[in-house]
């Protein structure tokens, strides 16, 4: 995991509809995701960004991950804009649009 680290103020664009790649290389393609945190992660802050076409915006998750800030980022065309699992989390002021979940899982 990564300890005290902030992403902000960046635009992640993962041109999904414009990906191309072999039979084998489909399944990365499909299932990449724009912010994944590993468990462990602490004290990480991922504030006013803008990520569209990915499969996973932001994935933050395990048992040890705690202390994590996702806030005030706009999803656009991401399957699933927040994914999360873990301890003393900050959700809030996160706009999601034209997501096919459409909401925040964890």
């Amino acid at each position: 995991g990564i300890d005290n680290v902030t992403v902000e103020g960046l635009w992640l664009d993962g041109n999904s509809a414009n990906n191309t790649a072999d039979e084998d290389g489909l399944w990365y393609l499909n299932n990449c995701g724009a912010v994944i945190m590993r468990s462990g992660s602490q004290r990480c802050r991922i504030i006013n960004n803008r990520i569209e076409n990915f499969e996973y915006g932001v994935t933050a998750s395990g048992e040890r991950t705690v202390g994590v800030e996702i806030s005030g980022n706009y999803f656009n065309n991401v399957t699933s804009p927040i994914d999360t699992y873990g301890r003393g989390y900050v959700i809030g002021h996160n706009v999601i649009e034209n997501c096919p979940d459409g909401d925040i899982l964890g």
